[in-house]
């Protein structure tokens, strides 16, 4: 299920990381993270990549946010962690109408 954004939000994502046994753990590096639509998203990771500030860019869609990082165990396998987000419209803050084409009475 996406994670919900509206056009004029923002979230902090934070990523964490378990080993097999469910323990907290750490990553060997700085996480990196990226959007899958840089169009409908932007991402700005924290120095340490721990975090990052996703926010809604463009128009409104679905885009992939993902945090890869690579174990400390040593194994040399990477770990994505991904979440869809779903940018929507925001509530209207205008509106208006339009006149058809007039016809005699």
């Amino acid at each position: 299920m996406a994670f919900i954004l509206t056009d004029e939000q923002k979230v902090i994502g934070t990523a964490s990381f378990v080993d097999a046994a469910g323990n907290s753990t750490t990553d060997d590096g700085t996480p990196v993270w990226a959007a899958s639509d840089t169009t409908i998203l932007g991402v700005v990771a924290a120095a340490d990549g721990q975090s990052a500030v996703v926010t809604s860019v463009g128009p409104l869609g679905t885009a992939t946010v993902t945090c890869t990082a690579n174990p400390a165990d040593g194994s040399g396998t990477p770990i994505v962690l991904s979440q869809d987000v779903q940018v929507v419209a925001s509530a209207a803050t205008t509106g208006g109408f339009a006149f058809g084409t007039p016809t005699q009475k």
